[in-house]
């Protein structure tokens, strides 16, 4: 089966002929839909290089990356803008949120700048939200036992579920979808990426009148309206203190799992590193290891993760992870 996403003998250099610094060296991967992949690595490894190269705000010296059949390697700057705006999600570590807008102007600025706006698929959107009438906090959405059974490796009996759900209820596949207008189907996604990432309460509020956390899930609501190809996040946690960074992670997984997201994150951190489904690990611009939970606790695949940055320099304790 054909990747989602591929990186092929991906390099990239700076600097001139009589100094150059290799960031990215040769770096071959693959990345499946609905995979929650983690990219790790000391300072200076190349994570964020490789980042901003998947995201097309940086170019490769050589080698191809593809989303599905497209090669964004060949791609003219004005396809790339295009692109860029129509297939990626960003979630940054400072949130990068407009202060004179408020939360839900925020989304919404993002789904105006669409070519083609889409209906928001209700199916998943329509679960969380019948679990968030019982307890309002995301992290709940789905029992204990089920967050922490391995994220990022999509059930296919699940999707097909969810896929025959979908065309029963989605609006786009219904006579009355199909007479909704733009502004009509801007509104409808608006509210239900509010409600999926129960943020309905502060949709009237701006930026500065929020938590961090806060902050951070209205990014992650910006950043999947428009359902992506990608998701691609620098760093989230950073910012963020350690009750709102779990909650955050806990909100990707959710994402994951009900909309299929497939998120490319790049993390220091092994806590963060634990959520994923498979973890990479950089060092001098190369993976040199790959990690894949599969049905380990949490709690077993941040030692793993642990055991392995140890390779890197450095140790971290393991603390309340269940």
């Amino acid at each position: 089966m054909q990747d989602y996403i591929r990186i092929c003998d991906v390099e990239k250099y700076y600097g001139n002929a009589s100094n150059v610094t290799k960031a990215v060296d040769r770096v071959n991967f693959g990345v499946d839909r609905g995979e929650f992949v983690g990219v790790m690595g000391p300072s200076g490894s190349g994570k964020t290089t490789l980042l901003n190269m998947l995201a097309t705000i940086d170019r490769v010296t050589s080698g191809h990356i593809y989303y599905e059949y497209t090669d964004i390697t060949e791609l003219s700057e004005d396809a790339l803008s295009d692109f860029r705006k129509n297939n990626l999600g960003f979630v940054f570590q400072d949130y990068n949120l407009l202060d004179t807008l408020t939360i839900e102007e925020n989304i919404l600025l993002a789904l105006t700048m669409q070519d083609d706006v889409k209906v928001l698929d209700p199916a998943s959107a329509s679960r969380i939200a019948a679990d968030q009438t019982k307890t309002p906090q995301i992290e709940t959405a789905w029992p204990a036992e089920s967050r922490d059974a391995s994220p990022g490796h999509s059930p296919a009996k699940r999707n097909r579920a969810d896929s025959s759900l979908s065309k029963r209820n989605c609006p786009d596949q219904t006579s009355e979808g199909r007479r909704l207008g733009r502004k009509q189907k801007i509104t409808h996604n608006c509210n239900e990426i509010l409600r999926l990432l129960g943020i309905e309460d502060i949709r009237e509020k701006f930026p500065y009148q929020v938590s961090g956390g806060q902050k951070q899930r209205c990014a992650c609501a910006r950043a999947l309206v428009n359902q992506p190809k990608l998701l691609l996040a620098d760093e989230p946690t950073g910012a963020l203190d350690s009750k709102a960074a779990q909650t955050l992670l806990e909100t990707f997984t959710d994402l994951n799992r009900a909309m299929n997201a497939t998120i490319l994150m790049v993390t220091h951190d092994a806590f963060s590193a634990s959520y994923c489904g498979r973890i990479l690990f950089l060092k001098d611009g190369r993976i040199f290891h790959e990690l894949i939970r599969g049905s380990k606790s949490r709690k077993a695949f941040l030692q793993e993760i642990l055991d392995v940055l140890s390779l890197t320099g450095g140790r971290q304790e393991v603390s309340d992870v269940k």
